[in-house]
């Protein structure tokens, strides 16, 4: 990825971030539990492939907090930057279905992960970034 892509990817993350789904509203600060999931999806990714982690984001058992919204962004943000290319039959409406419209082909899977990757990257980065200016804003408004 370029320096243009990799801009285009954080803005497209604070969108993400910024959307009302991951507010926890008694807070008015993102809620702590998607920190978590952003570390385990990429390592999700790394143990098990793109397919499983997608799979078991997909999945709400024993979620304490609904995973498929961060799967949701990732795939937003996929479709947002174009960065499987312009034609939307490649995009699904879930990550899950983005990655099984991939098809078995690995360049086309390791191209996709690595993308994947690059989103939960710029969302885990802009999620500190996103805190402090939250925790920043809530001061000045005490002072």
């Amino acid at each position: 990825m370029n320096k243009q892509e990799i801009a285009a990817l954080y803005d497209s993350a604070e969108r993400q971030w910024q959307s009302r789904k991951f507010l926890n509203q008694d807070i008015g600060m993102i809620d702590k539990t998607f920190q978590g999931y952003i570390a385990a999806f990429a390592g999700n990714v790394a143990a098990g492939g793109l397919l499983m982690a997608a799979a078991v984001f997909h999945s709400q058992k024993e979620a304490v907090k609904d995973r498929r919204l961060l799967a949701d962004a990732i795939n937003e943000m996929l479709k947002e930057n174009q960065l499987l290319g312009e034609k939307q039959n490649r995009y699904g409406k879930s990550l899950l279905d983005t990655v099984r419209l991939t098809g078995p082909n690995w360049r086309h899977q390791a191209a996709l992960k690595e993308k994947v990757l690059g989103c939960a990257l710029a969302l885990k980065h802009t999620l500190r970034e996103f805190e402090v200016g939250q925790i920043s804003k809530q001061k000045e408004g005490n002072e």
